[in-house]
């Protein structure tokens, strides 16, 4: 609609400028050129470097151009042009226009602003301020604000997209909390009441104060969209530096954004209001870090220190405010933002990254055309609405990964409820994730017979994990070990598409991939170090690739840049390791035959990534899983059968695998819960096959080459005596990941052959050559279908289970927490023997397996063999002084076994499910023992380990045990003086106690392990801030 004249009140413009001799004569020109020009223009300079100066002077005259000093602020500025304007008498009146040096009004834009002005409803509270539609200039079309608001966190919400293009889709005229100051046009009455801008605020935030504060006063701020105004923001980008700035913009903005809030928050509001901005500001100052940005967490610090540490600032301000305002502040209230704006926003970021990884490559979708009336008669050929097999087609990815959810549910139909996961290699979980930091850290852990063993690395992750489940570890471990063939298919969607792999090639991969967790039997095992190695495997890989595209290109990477991507690669190889550790030796040969091959390359002079550049790659990939599991990888170089031991138990107990020639080229570790080996056929089929593409030869040899060496690892694992284990007593060695590796290789080598195979078929004729690709498609696309309608039809079953009892009676688990905390030795016969197992509470918990495999010392089992060949008084003994109150024997028990044990002095039967019997010692010595007798320790760490603080009865000789195993960490004391100690009984930690009866009794452990711990967590932490995402780039 064209502009109307109006009849109008005086309008005085007021330009500000600093160092804006590069825009002010496009801004003087639009300001000549206003179809209602303003009755008097005043030019304010703030100390230009530039000929700023002469430019006004030219066109406006020496004496309608006011300068000051550099570090005039703009409210300032303005307020000097209004005194000057009141000296010569001539105050003004009406209104008054604020423009900045970096703005050009359209042609139209005071007027239409007058006519909004003219517009307004007598029954409303009058219009104070009037702010126009700002676009970006130079761009002219893309919208920067149509009024704008601040949030509780102090973040500037104008409710735009980033570079939204101006539609006319925010045209409607509205009331606002404030508009920008480029372009505003004022009341002069309202600019005189309100004293004009907050001095506090020279440059930034003094729009949204100048609003609140009208709105409190009674006053409206509106926005009138027919006005355009194209807005440079010089200062806000960069392209100038304003002398009244202390710091850098982005400090500006932040001091501005908390000054506002605390300077017009309701007073009731006013202490949690600085609570949060407080704790806010830290959070943010972290991330700015881990967006390796010190100097902006510096300034979000800085801002906040500004101003949440004067005070007195504040106080005045609000103060000012309290004089002005006439409305209360829920008056302003439908002018913010939520409370829960800014986490919606938050979440809402997290959504767009979930969603890039399920859609990466949506297809063009045909486009429903709807038809309000008649149409041309060139338009009835328009495509109809899409059905459902062309939104499936026109989303691959997605529909597959729906599928894949699905499929997965169904599958594990038999274990998705009950009780706790556990069964085959898998222990069940602790109570809570917490458990797993505590283990984690601790020194000395009360399991078994206690144990000083460290806890794997893998702990670690699992207990990260249980954030995800707020702190649930069970239904971690659920989401984990059941939710593996999503996770797995997809990340290594991501990886197909990195390398090429067209988008149904991608998914066809994806899908093949995603399938062998279920087809290697690993999660109806229980391999957990497997499953989970599935879905990090591709993310290393991924990595690594990025990591090698560095290295070739060193002259257009920065130094930081490759850093960084190195760096999360060896988390991710540190994460792999950790799980299954028999992966570092397989990334060991693959770093040795990867800069073997640039050496070869560079000796021959042909074109290859620098030699220095791979051997950094190759040292961090390699060398980084050593921080997080030290102890763990130098356990397995002092015995190789180790490497072979994954995150769970060392054997799963289903028996022997024994996988022939042909189960291991196609795949299949042996077990039970897999599918038949000859599913698996279509792979290798075009993984061949795609050796014949001589233009993508290379790459594919590539994937062949890692593929080969997980398939000669997995062989040495199959050839090798499980009986050479040292510390276990394994039947049959697990070689489920390197095949998973070998699979996975095979996949990439076929999607890599895949790569725009039509296309090269569409240029020749029809032959053998298409007769041979579709016969391949076939057989390659069955193979994944059959595995997932195997996996479904079958389901997860044993020996991975929820029903599963606990292995000792609830009044055991009990007497372990409590009193004297004695622990249960489980005796169950085998076809090898006795097996011994020592438990406290109610059974051994995921992360325990390395103490599990030590819980029964030498010492405890001689006697406990003792005992059941022919009891004695002093097996007995033995056996109370390691800490024993019960002996638990699963059914059924041979009745010679029961009556020697029966008659055994110090055993008394106790109670046992059917067909099992238990035997409670009368003198169970439990945890701490004063003169071979039992003390109750009340005082515990919330899993039941030290300190333990007790008061033991008087007794003549006082001599204090601990059940466990002698150690110089142990510390006892009695009343505050310290116990020494005196000659180990049995390897058992034995105290001498000077004086009965004089205090209380305390134990500790004081290891070193918690400051090992902490700077590990300090070498992580600089490794996870060095491998975070770097700042972008604004623009």
């Amino acid at each position: 609609m064209p502009a109307t004249a109006v009849s109008s009140p005086p309008v005085t413009a007021v330009l500000v400028c600093h160092d804006g001799a590069r825009w002010l004569p496009q801004v003087l020109a639009a300001l000549s050129a206003q179809t209602h020009p303003p009755d008097r223009l005043l030019a304010v300079d703030t100390g230009s470097a530039d000929d700023t100066v002469a430019q006004l002077t030219a066109a406006l005259g020496a004496d309608q151009v006011l300068a000051t000093s550099r570090d005039t602020g703009f409210g300032d500025a303005v307020a000097r042009a209004m005194d000057m304007l009141a000296e010569r008498g001539t105050a003004a009146e009406g209104w008054v226009w604020l423009l900045h040096d970096d703005c050009t009004p359209a042609a139209d834009a005071l007027q239409r602003l007058l006519a909004h002005a003219q517009a307004g409803s007598p029954d409303e509270p009058p219009v104070a301020i009037i702010g126009p539609k700002v676009r970006e200039w130079p761009s002219l079309r893309r919208l920067l604000e149509v009024g704008a608001t601040i949030s509780g966190t102090g973040t500037r919400e104008t409710g735009l997209e980033r570079g939204e293009p101006d539609q006319g889709q925010r045209d409607d005229p509205r009331q606002v909390l404030a508009v920008g100051t480029a372009g505003a046009l004022v009341r002069a009455a309202a600019w005189e009441s309100l004293d004009g801008l907050e001095p506090q605020l020279p440059l930034f935030g003094d729009d949204l104060d100048f609003g609140w504060r009208a709105t409190r006063a009674g006053w409206q701020v509106q926005v009138a969209p027919a006005a355009v105004v194209f807005h440079a923001e010089a200062a806000t980008r960069g392209q100038r530096t304003p002398g009244v700035l202390s710091g850098s913009a982005r400090r500006g903005q932040r001091r501005a954004a908390l000054f506002v809030l605390l300077a017009n928050c309701r007073g009731s509001a006013l202490a949690w209001m600085f609570v949060r901005l407080l704790v806010g500001s830290l959070l943010r100052s972290v991330g700015w870090l881990l967006l390796k940005a010190p100097s902006s967490a510096w300034d979000e610090l800085a801002a906040a220190g500004s101003v949440l540490g004067r005070p007195w600032h504040l106080a005045d301000a609000r103060s000012r405010r309290r004089r002005t305002a006439q409305r209360p502040p829920s008056e302003v209230r439908p002018l913010l933002p939520s409370a829960v704006h800014p986490y919606r926003e938050g979440a809402a970021a997290v959504a767009d990254v979930v969603g890039g990884l399920l859609a990466p490559t949506r297809l063009a979708a045909p486009r429903s055309v709807a038809e309000p009336g008649p149409v041309a008669e060139e338009a009835e050929a328009l495509p109809p609405e899409p059905g459902p097999l062309a939104r499936v087609a026109a989303r691959p990815w997605a529909s597959a990964v729906l599928a894949l959810v699905v499929l997965t549910l169904l599958t594990s139909r038999a274990v998705l409820t009950g009780g706790e996961l556990q069964g085959g290699a898998l222990l069940p979980a602790p109570e809570g994730a917490g458990d797993w930091w505590s283990a984690y850290t601790a020194g000395w852990h009360p399991v078994g017979t206690g144990s000083t063993e460290p806890s794997p690395p893998y702990v670690l992750m699992l207990a990260g994990s249980g954030l995800l489940t707020l702190g649930d570890a069970g239904a971690a471990v659920s989401l984990l070990l059941l939710g593996a063939p999503v996770l797995a298919g997809l990340t290594a969607h991501r990886l197909l598409r990195l390398v090429g792999a067209g988008p149904l090639v991608a998914v066809w991969a994806a899908m093949a991939y995603a399938t062998v967790p279920l087809a290697t039997g690993a999660i109806a095992q229980g391999r957990l170090g497997t499953v989970l190695a599935t879905v990090v495997a591709p993310l290393l890989v991924s990595t690594t690739l990025s990591v090698a595209a560095a290295d070739s290109s060193p002259g257009t990477r920065g130094r930081l840049e490759r850093w960084v991507r190195r760096s999360r690669a060896g988390l991710m190889a540190a994460v792999l390791v950790a799980l299954v550790p028999v992966a570092w030796p397989l990334l060991v040969l693959i770093a040795i035959g990867t800069v073997s091959l640039v050496a070869v390359t560079a000796a021959r002079r042909v074109s290859h990534p620098p030699l220095v550049q791979v051997l950094l790659s190759a040292a961090v990939i390699v060398s980084v899983p050593w921080l997080l599991g030290p102890q763990w990888l130098a356990a397995r170089l002092a015995d190789p059968w180790l490497w072979w031991w994954e995150a769970g138990l060392p054997d799963a107990r289903v028996g022997p695998l024994d996988p022939g020639p042909v189960e291991l080229a196609l795949g299949m570790p042996g077990g039970p819960g897999g599918i038949p080996a000859w599913v698996g056929a279509g792979v290798l089929v075009a993984a061949v096959a795609a050796l014949a593409r001589t233009g993508r030869r290379r790459h594919v040899l590539v994937a062949w080459s890692v593929a080969t060496l997980a398939l000669v690892l997995a062989a040495v694992g199959v050839l090798a005596d499980p009986g050479a284990a040292s510390r276990t007593d394994v039947t049959a060695i697990w070689v489920g990941f390197p095949l998973a590796m070998w699979w996975g290789s095979l996949l990439i080598a076929a999607a890599i052959g895949a790569h725009d195979l039509e296309a090269m078929l569409a240029g020749r004729s029809f032959g053998w050559r298409q007769l041979g690709v579709a016969g391949v498609a076939a057989v390659a696309l069955v193979s994944p279908v059959l595995a997932l309608g195997w996996s479904v039809a079958h389901g997860v079953d044993a020996p991975l289970r929820r029903d599963v009892p606990t292995p000792v009676p609830a009044y055991m688990a009990d007497d372990a927490s409590s009193g004297t905390r004695a622990s249960t030795v489980i005796l169950a016969a085998t076809e090898e023997g006795i097996d011994t197992t020592v438990v406290r509470a109610d059974g051994w918990r995921l992360g325990e397996e390395p103490m599990r495999a030590a819980a029964a010392p030498p010492v405890l089992v001689e006697a406990l063999t003792g005992l059941l060949a022919a009891p004695t008084e002093e097996n007995l003994q033995t056996i109370s002084r390691m800490g024993i109150g019960y002996l638990y024997l699963p059914g059924p028990v041979a009745p010679d076994l029961s009556a020697d044990l029966d008659s055994a002095p110090g055993l008394v039967r106790a109670g046992a499910p059917e067909r099992d019997l238990a035997w409670r010692l009368t003198n169970a010595g439990g945890t701490l023992q004063v003169d071979g007798r039992g003390v109750d320790i009340p005082q515990a760490r919330g899993d039941g380990g030290p300190p333990w603080t007790a008061t033991p009865s008087a007794s003549p000789q006082r001599l204090l045990r601990v059940a466990a195993a002698a150690d110089r960490s142990w510390q006892a004391s009695v009343g505050g003086r310290e116990l020494s100690a005196t000659d180990q009984s049995e390897g058992l930690q034995t105290f001498a106690v000077a004086a009965p009866g004089d205090g209380p009794l305390t134990v500790n452990f004081a290891s070193s392990r918690g400051w090992w711990v902490a700077a590990q967590l300090v070498c992580l932490l600089a490794l996870v801030l060095l491998a975070a995402p770097t700042r972008p780039e604004r623009g």
